[in-house]
């Protein structure tokens, strides 16, 4: 089970807390309508990172972006999930690497996004635990993340 699974079902078990009970009977009513809800995972390095957005089928919307560690390409990460959908429905996973993450943390988080820092020994437990193979690289980083 991936770590967006997880997350998935308990914004799952959070919505089904908004449904009524119909006086009718067992049949449930929505109270708002459910959004699409978006995970990105960004890989985080020195002078550039990359990104992969999924939603919460599992569904890969965006498998790489690549872009720099400065503003102009903090711009084209917003772009590209602005033209997906609106901020809310969007939550980010980053890796703490060293000191490389903490600006386009606080971009995100001033643009706001829902933005979670993961311990990248973690992460690198989590990629090896699902696959079998110890292949590493950026996009599949991302991809776990």
């Amino acid at each position: 089970m991936s770590f967006i699974s997880i997350l998935y079902r308990y914004e799952a078990v959070s919505a089904l807390k908004e449904l009524k009970k119909c006086p009718w009977g067992n049949k449930v009513k929505h109270t708002k309508d459910v959004k699409m809800h978006y995970y990105v995972g960004i890989d985080i390095a020195k002078t550039f990172h990359v990104a992969c957005v999924v939603n919460q089928d599992d569904k890969i919307i965006k498998k790489s972006l690549k872009f720099n560690n400065d503003e102009s390409g903090f711009e084209e990460l917003l772009l590209l999930l602005n033209s997906i959908d609106e901020v809310s429905t969007f939550t980010i996973g980053i890796e703490a690497t060293e000191i490389f993450f903490e600006n386009l943390y606080l971009y995100l988080s001033e643009k706001g996004f829902n933005v979670i820092l993961l311990n990248p020994y973690q992460t690198n437990r989590f990629r090896e635990m699902d696959s079998m193979k110890k292949v590493k690289n950026d996009n599949i980083d991302a991809l776990m993340i």
